[in-house]
């Protein structure tokens, strides 16, 4: 729990120190970023954006199937019918916020946040792997970050309640991760196992089994990262990253 606690706050003193960092121009770009970021959540919210498009309501029918009848099924056709994805990671959202006792819409509206918080967060991750790919500082680096987040285009499929904005903004998570790991594994302990290792590859096994329920894509993600650790020479990643890849189908 400390260490958590410590890497959350290096996070946020990582984040402000580079923004304290900045001079005058890149400061602007960055806050135009945000603006137009906070502006396209309130416009979203505020027109209602989150009741277009049936795939919503499609996924919180098979979140009441399971809670009314207790089977996992599509309300919105008559009669109702077997689900034909197992891309389903928003219905558990969807379980999980009715259990608390909030209504269809409320549910709706606090996936919504969600996905927003979860965009914002993911800045984090991208800028360390701008850092990691060698862009360290300077405007460069500050309109990789803004283009993230004025990128007004994007806010509606990640915003809206289905499977797409939680998997997008964990990809990028994911990625980060996964580049830290493989990068690192060399500085772990000479044993194949240690703690710090364990600790490392459960993370990552943890976000692919949450990945592969929202979008089948998490197979190329970590597919990529195999291969990626193959061409690298990292024997470690690839046998831990090739585990993981397992754990996909044993999701199904």
């Amino acid at each position: 729990m400390k260490t958590q606690i410590n890497n959350m706050n290096n996070m946020y003193q990582g984040i402000s120190n580079f923004f304290i960092s900045l001079d005058k121009i890149s400061k602007f770009v960055m806050l135009s970023g945000l603006i137009i970021s906070f502006y396209s959540f309130f416009f979203f919210i505020s027109n209602k954006i989150y009741l277009i498009g049936s795939d919503a309501f499609y996924y919180m029918s098979i979140a009441d199937s399971i809670i009314d009848y207790g089977e996992i099924k599509d309300l919105t056709t008559i009669p109702s019918k077997p689900l034909l994805t197992p891309q389903n990671g928003i219905v558990f959202v969807h379980f999980i916020l009715s259990l608390i006792g909030l209504t269809a819409k409320g549910r709706i509206l606090s996936i919504v946040v969600i996905n927003y918080l979860l965009y914002m967060s993911a800045i984090y991750p991208l800028y360390k792997t701008a850092q990691l790919c060698g862009l360290k500082k300077g405007l460069p680096l500050v309109s990789l970050l803004s283009v993230y987040l004025g990128a007004w285009h994007l806010y509606r499929i990640n915003l809206l309640a289905i499977n797409d904005g939680i998997f997008n903004s964990l990809t990028l998570w994911f990625v980060y991760i996964v580049i830290k790991f493989v990068r690192d594994i060399d500085g772990f302990e000479s044993k194949f196992l240690n703690k710090k290792a364990i600790y490392k590859t459960l993370i990552i096994y943890f976000f692919i089994t949450v990945l592969i329920q929202f979008r089948l894509n998490a197979a190329l993600l970590i597919g990529s990262a195999i291969i990626s650790a193959i061409l690298a020479r990292k024997i470690k990643a690839f046998m831990l990253l090739l585990t993981g890849g397992f754990l996909l189908f044993l999701t199904f």
